[in-house]
């Protein structure tokens, strides 16, 4: 219970943030992560009763991980496309679950195709709204083997057209509706945006 509840004070303010169905998302992706931590450790370490040193009580802290989109294109023509790619570094942390929410301009792009990248095995979740994207990726159980990856790799490929002439248009990582979980933990750091001028 107490793990529960540092758990829940973690996010409490970025769920404040979010509408009912992002809430639903981050929730079951923290519950998901926090039962895949208790089961990986019961699979992998059995229970041992080891004897406590009150004067040295070590923790681990998280280090945050980053995330940024990038693209091999600053400037396309309008009715081009050109990918942006969601990239993770989670620093060698085991990532249980992620969801993920970028936003863009609608009136300037358009969403064409979204492809799983070589972080997760796959995305059981590609959400696109009108100015959203919404991707959920989860550790796999294969095997009675629980794979959780880490370390860097790419979430996701993002092909977008461009429609119309502006001297620049984001598309932003929305960290209200973003969260990396490991250890039951939302360790999400550093996020970097994508600028495209379309001419």
């Amino acid at each position: 219970m107490e793990i529960l509840n540092r758990i829940r004070g973690s996010i409490a303010s970025d769920l404040e943030k979010t509408k009912g169905k992002e809430r639903i998302i981050i929730v079951a992706i923290i519950l998901f992560a926090f039962i895949i931590g208790i089961t990986s450790t019961t699979i992998f370490f059995p229970a041992t009763i080891i004897p406590q040193n009150p004067r040295f009580q070590p923790t681990i802290t998280p280090i945050p991980v980053d995330l940024t989109l990038s693209s091999d294109k600053k400037e396309v023509l309008t009715g081009a496309t050109f990918a942006a790619t969601l990239s993770l570094n989670s620093y060698n942390q085991g990532i249980e679950a992620a969801g993920f929410t970028i936003k863009f301009d609608p009136d300037t792009l358009r969403v064409a195709t979204v492809s799983t990248g070589n972080f997760f095995s796959e995305l059981q979740n590609q959400a696109i709204g009108k100015d959203t994207i919404q991707l959920t990726g989860i550790a796999v159980i294969t095997d009675k083997k629980i794979i959780v990856p880490k370390g860097e790799g790419v979430i996701a490929d993002i092909i977008f057209e461009a429609l119309t002439a502006t001297p620049s248009t984001s598309i932003k990582i929305d960290k209200s509706g973003t969260i990396v979980a490991s250890g039951g933990n939302d360790i999400l750091g550093k996020t970097k945006d994508l600028e495209i001028s379309i001419k």
